[in-house]
């Protein structure tokens, strides 16, 4: 249990998702059998970038039945065990510190948000968050950056082209000039590290629907984000899964009065969507100068 509590000290935990996760891998290790399972999961991917992480979640998700712990709590618990190695991993390599300390920055943010969202101390999005420990995606200042390959030809850009994707985690306040940052600094370190010459950013996000500029006023931080795209592609979501990322419920409810209404991005959603339409998204290109 000290070693969970301490952790979570170092890298800055909520005090209440401290205790949570103590108490919580605390009966994890009174289960002896569930906490060889458990163990044997973290031997899975140390020393080992390319693992398959979807056997690992289903093994660690049947631990519930005997330990009575959520998943989304165990996945926690896990990414929690690996974070030192993780630190280790990064001074060997030689990749910035600072990009580390902005993952933890993160996975405190998802544990947050799992609490706000589903009432549980962990995380909903390990099968993303677990690709930071493969040293496929990284946290650069106010974004996440990972290699990726266009999956088709699309906007005169070949089908195969290496793109670096773009991801927006909850935290600081979107602003250009922390954008601005984030890709120069990204631009640099995939630069370095894969000899990318010719930098595109690619992003696929609600943040790039067009419709948010019917939404939204024109000096919005989100819209001062999408001007920096050419929008090759948008996607209709009738389920309008970005509510979940905006109002930190699980989906959209069957009365969206019940949306909250804390911030001028809620209230103008919430509107949008009781007069019977749907958020959307789109997939955009930077070239990056």
């Amino acid at each position: 249990m000290l070693r969970i509590q301490a952790l979570c000290e170092t890298y800055g935990f909520d005090p209440a998702a401290a205790s949570h996760f103590a108490a919580q891998y605390q009966i994890l290790k009174s289960h002896a059998d569930a906490y060889g399972v458990f163990c044997r999961q973290l031997e899975a991917c140390r020393g080992d970038r390319g693992f398959d992480h979807g056997p690992v979640f289903e093994n660690l998700h049947g631990l519930q039945e005997t330990t009575g712990i959520h998943p989304y709590t165990i996945d926690m618990l896990y990414l929690l065990c690996l974070l030192p190695d993780l630190e280790e991993q990064y001074g060997r390599e030689g990749i910035p510190t600072w990009f580390f300390h902005g993952f933890v920055e993160n996975l405190k943010q998802a544990a947050c948000n799992c609490q706000k969202i589903h009432g549980v101390w962990g995380t909903d999005i390990a099968w993303w968050l677990i690709d930071f420990f493969k040293l496929k995606l990284f946290s650069i200042g106010r974004l996440q950056f990972k290699r990726r390959k266009l999956r088709k030809a699309m906007g005169g850009y070949a089908e195969g082209s290496y793109y670096i994707d773009v991801h927006i985690p909850g935290g600081a306040p979107l602003t250009p000039a922390l954008c601005a940052a984030s890709y120069a600094e990204a631009a640099a370190f995939f630069r370095g590290r894969y000899g990318m010459e010719h930098i595109l950013f690619g992003c696929h996000s609600w943040l790039l629907s067009p419709e948010l500029r019917t939404i939204l006023p024109e000096n919005s931080n989100i819209l001062a984000f999408a001007r920096d795209y050419t929008i090759l592609q948008t996607r209709m979501d009738p389920t309008s899964s970005a509510v979940s990322f905006i109002f930190h419920v699980p989906g959209v409810p069957a009365d969206l009065e019940t949306l909250p209404e804390e911030t001028s991005l809620q209230k103008a959603l919430k509107t949008y969507l009781q007069g019977g339409k749907t958020i959307n998204t789109a997939f955009g290109i930077l070239e990056y100068q």
